[in-house]
């Protein structure tokens, strides 16, 4: 139903529906039963349910979406959540490995630890780092 009728069809519904306007003030007087007919009203009618089920199914289709992306996001989140907490595992591993490789020093009757590692050292445990050794 094109714009123009349904707009005229308002407007008589309108003016039908205000108690305080006598039927004879309205512009369309004595022509709104032709104008407003039924088969006309039930076409607009119709029109608006089926525009109505295409508008809740896109609503529904874009909550499927969301929900869609919301499942993976907390998926990646909780992902990343592993991740982090591997590495720092792996950073403590590293570091007491680091700390078994320290020498034990004296100086004036004072022990400490001293890490001298040359280059081969370093690359040597992070080979058996990485290779899972460690």
């Amino acid at each position: 139903m094109d714009s123009e009728k349904v707009k005229i069809i308002k407007e008589i519904l309108e003016n039908c529906a205000d108690e305080k306007k006598p039927c004879s003030d309205c512009k369309y007087f004595g022509k709104c039963e032709k104008l407003l007919g039924k088969r006309e009203v039930l076409t607009l009618i119709n029109d608006l349910e089926s525009e109505n089920e295409w508008l809740v199914g896109k609503v529904k289709e874009k909550v499927n979406e969301m929900t869609t992306y919301t499942v993976n996001n907390q998926k990646l989140k909780n992902r990343i959540a592993e991740l982090e907490k591997e590495k720092d595992e792996q950073l403590k591993q590293f570091a007491e490995r680091l700390k078994k490789k320290m020498g034990v020093r004296e100086y004036m009757g004072v022990k400490y630890k001293q890490g001298v590692f040359s280059e081969n050292d370093i690359d040597e445990i992070l080979k058996e780092f990485n290779d899972g050794k460690v």
